[in-house]
This record gives structure tokens, sequence and C-alpha cells, in this order.
């Protein structure tokens, strides 16, 4: 449901942009040939109006989240202030248990999420590839407004449906074999989309955004509820972090390729459908990593703790 409310504010944000593209673009000569870019006001508009829905979602949303006390909260720490002993809450210092998190013991204990780690950092570079070049290929496609209307229209309620069903397949029948098989469902599409964009026939563009909303929406979900199974309790946020600087990595790793693919062809339609064709090949080099990674629902969709090493009751659990 998280991905559904997302797609829908991000349905507002491309109809935005194509508003505000269709407004504020203007047209030079370069070399003999005709561009069309964005203009300055163009791009203050999109970048103060991004500004603003940032803050006021800061302010009315994250500001009303009750946050509920931790198991570490409950454990208050005795401290002598003078002639008397006050207890306090404080944690301990940040950087130093970031820096255990990266120790190899600590590493073997939370193995399964690194190994997790690895697999979506593969993944993710593929759609880094072509994610950032996204509007642009929208604008390049020579695609009229109706045309437009219709990928938006299956975007959503196709893309919606398909996050709500791969949702509760991966709490039924765990995560792995919904994810393994969304991924070669949804390279299908996006080894189309050359074709596509040469041939320019709306009937493949359908499908094949049908085909690619499998991995744009079904392996985010289920990507999403695998990685929270996988959190240790005690240091979840920490581990989210460790999650967050992955995805640093693998965009600069992705924009670097996609990059280096727009530069060798002139054409940016043309350029970007390579980008998202290679991209598929990243997708299915993460398959192997992902069988490696420790199923966590068990097949009656109960929900299956993954324990460090070093929990007392690791070693039955494990075997369970």
């Amino acid at each position: 449901y998280i991905n559904i409310i997302s797609g829908v504010f991000g349905f507002g944000a491309i109809v935005f942009f194509l508003l505000i593209d269709s407004a504020f673009t203007n047209t030079t000569m370069v070399n003999l040939e005709t561009v069309e870019y964005l203009n300055k006001t163009g791009h203050y508009i999109i970048l103060i109006t991004t500004g603003i829905i940032y803050i006021l979602i800061a302010i009315t949303c994250f500001l009303g989240i009750r946050e509920n006390p931790t198991e570490r909260d409950n454990k208050p720490t005795t401290v002598n202030a003078g002639s008397e002993k006050v207890t306090s809450s404080r944690p301990g210092r940040w950087y130093k248990e970031i820096a255990h998190s990266f120790k190899f013991s600590e590493l073997k204990k939370e193995w399964e999420f690194f190994k997790m780690l690895i697999a979506t950092l593969v993944f993710n570079i593929g759609s880094k590839m072509f994610l950032p070049w996204i509007f642009e290929f929208v604008t390049a496609l020579p695609l009229d407004f109706l045309v437009i209307g219709v990928v938006l229209l299956e975007y959503i309620f196709l893309g919606f449906g398909m996050s709500v069903l791969l949702g509760k397949l991966c709490d039924k029948y765990g995560r792995k074999k919904p994810l393994i098989y969304s991924i070669l469902i949804g390279c299908g599409g996006f080894f189309m989309v050359p074709v596509v964009v040469t041939t320019m026939n709306i009937a493949l563009l359908i499908i094949s955004i049908g085909l690619m909303l499998f991995i744009l929406n079904g392996v985010v979900t289920i990507l999403g509820a695998w990685t929270q199974d996988l959190l240790p309790d005690e240091k979840r946020g920490q581990f989210i972090g460790i999650n967050n600087m992955s995805n640093t990595v693998n965009q600069m790793i992705g924009v670097w390729i996609g990059g280096a693919i727009y530069g060798a062809i002139d054409q940016p339609a043309i350029a970007i459908s390579w980008q998202v064709f290679f991209a598929s090949f990243l997708f299915l080099a993460s398959i192997p990593i992902f069988m490696r990674v420790k199923e966590t629902v068990v097949l009656d969709g109960t929900p299956m703790k993954i324990t460090t090493v070093g929990s007392s009751q690791g070693s039955e659990e494990n075997q369970s």
C-alpha cells in the first residue's frame, strides 16, 4: 500500500513535469539541428515546488508520527553526578557503532542481511542506468497526449494492482520465488524497448510497459518486505542507514554506465532505450545472489525470524 501511495504522487509528479515542460521549453540551433531544452524558469518552478513539498510533508506527516520506545530506551544507564546518581538513557557513540557494523565478526552475525545488500546493490545498478533519463525519454518519443494518457493509466491501475497482488503472494508463498519470477517476466519487457522505440508500435509499447511493471512495482514491493525481515531488531535504524549507503553506491555506478551508453549514441530516445535493454542484464545477474539469501516466510505465511549467530536461541531457530 505504501507503493500505491507513492505511485499516486509519482503520477502527479509526471503530469506536473509534462505540463512545465510544454510551457517552458525553448528551441535553439546547435550544429544546424533544432534542440529543445527546458529554460531557467521551468527549472526554478520544478526545484522550488519540490522543496516546498518536502517541507510540507516533513511538517504535516513526520512530526505527527508517534515513535514507539525501543528495548534499548527501556534500559537506563546510571552515572555519577557529584554526590548523586543520575539515571540516563544516553546512547553510545554513534560513530563507534557504525564502525562496529562493518567488522567481519558483525558481518557474520548479520550475514543474511549483507547478502541481501549485495543482491539489491547489483539489482539497483540496473535501474539507475536509465531512471535519471526517464523524463527525457518520455519527452523525446513522438507520442501524442492520448497515448501518454493511456500509458499513465496503465501504470496507475496495472502497477497498483500488481503491487498489492505480489505483496500478498510474497506473504503467502515466501519472498524468493515471487521475486525471481517477477524479474524474469519483467526483463522480457525491458528487452523489447529498443524494438518499441525503433518501430513505435503502440501495442508493443503497452505490452512492454505491462511486463516492466513486474520489476518497477512488483520487485520493489517484495524487496521492501524481505529487507525489513532481515533487519536486526535492536539496530533497525542503523542497518537501514547502511542500506541507504548502498543506494548511493549503486547510483554512482548505474549513472556512470548509463551515461557511457547515452554518450555513445546521438539520438536520445534510442540511447535511453539501449540503457533500458542493458539494465535487464543487471537484473538477471542479481538472481543468483537473491537465491542465496535465506527465505524469511514459511509456507503457511508466518514470518520466520532470522536470528544472529550470537543469539542464545540461534541454533534452535536456525534449525527450524
